[in-house]
């Protein structure tokens, strides 16, 4: 559920105004359910969505600041398989 900051800045003004009332809504049924004596589902799901309205937030502020800052294009590369290491007992059992 985290939310990307870069993710968040390709949307416009209306979309973001949408998605932090989405997410004020959400944190409000979490806290309700834990102030109301249940049990959290997901205890670190309050800590995420704090922090995902504060990223939107933030973005909303430096829009009407006009600070400019540059959508990073992130890349994903591709893992490299990685060689097993023989362990000792390995070894033991191809030499007998």
């Amino acid at each position: 559920m985290a939310i990307k900051a870069n993710e968040l800045r390709l949307l416009d003004e209306l979309s973001l105004q949408k998605k932090l009332v989405d997410l004020e809504k959400e944190l409000m049924i979490e806290t309700t359910q834990v102030k109301a004596g249940g049990r959290a589902p997901n205890p670190g799901k309050i800590k995420t969505i704090k922090k995902a309205i504060a990223v939107v937030r933030t973005i909303i502020h430096e829009r009407k600041l006009n600070i400019k800052r540059e959508v990073k294009k992130t890349v994903v590369k591709p893992k490299e398989e990685t060689v097993k290491k023989e362990t000792k007992n390995e070894v033991e059992k191809k030499d007998a």
